[in-house]
């Protein structure tokens, strides 16, 4: 069943096994598409050329958010550019689908709606995420030269990885061997 609402697709609901499968199948058709670089020098040219454009992006955008005053967002979208290597679609959707959703640094499970939307004094609204909120943690950190990749990424509860900063952190898997 096709879930089309004005051209894009939809989810019909939480449990909408379809949108699911489609949404696995898209994460085999990236390592279809690394498989493909390796063997098509001409299809691995043009990705790359996809790739350097979205960094040249990325560095357009960060120079925006700085010369409006956002210098924090500006640094991480510059360490993120200009990782070693990169991959894209990495989230902590993605990365929890791989790994499952257990924090890495403490071995608790990260709950996804640990978030509350606040309204600040000037009306705007905004999301903030609780200590057991699911991100992203960079297992070498892109301060210290690490990769922005899927092999250099793991999934962490906000609590731990803002803990954890750019230092290295020992895996619960560690402290259980």
């Amino acid at each position: 069943m096709e879930h089309v609402t004005d051209g894009r697709k939809r989810m019909c609901s939480v449990e909408c096994g379809e949108f699911r499968e489609a949404k696995r199948k898209a994460w085999g058709d990236a390592k279809y598409a690394l498989a493909r670089r390796e063997r098509d020098p001409e299809y691995a040219a043009r990705y790359a050329a996809w790739v350097e454009g979205s960094r040249a992006r990325q560095r357009e955008n960060a120079a925006a958010l700085e010369a409006r005053g956002h210098v924090y967002e500006s640094a991480r979208l510059l360490r993120v550019a200009n990782a070693p290597e990169f991959e894209f679609g990495i989230s902590w959707r993605a990365v929890a689908g791989r790994d499952g959703m257990t924090c890495y640094l403490c071995g608790q499970e990260c709950d996804r709606h640990d978030k509350v939307r606040v309204r600040a004094a000037s009306g705007r609204y905004f999301t903030r995420c609780g200590a057991r909120y699911p991100t992203v943690d960079h297992v070498v950190a892109l301060a210290a030269g690490g990769s922005h990749t899927f092999a250099n990424v793991r999934l962490a509860c906000l609590g731990c990885n803002v803990d954890k900063g750019v230092g290295d952190a020992e895996p619960v898997e560690a402290l259980l061997a």
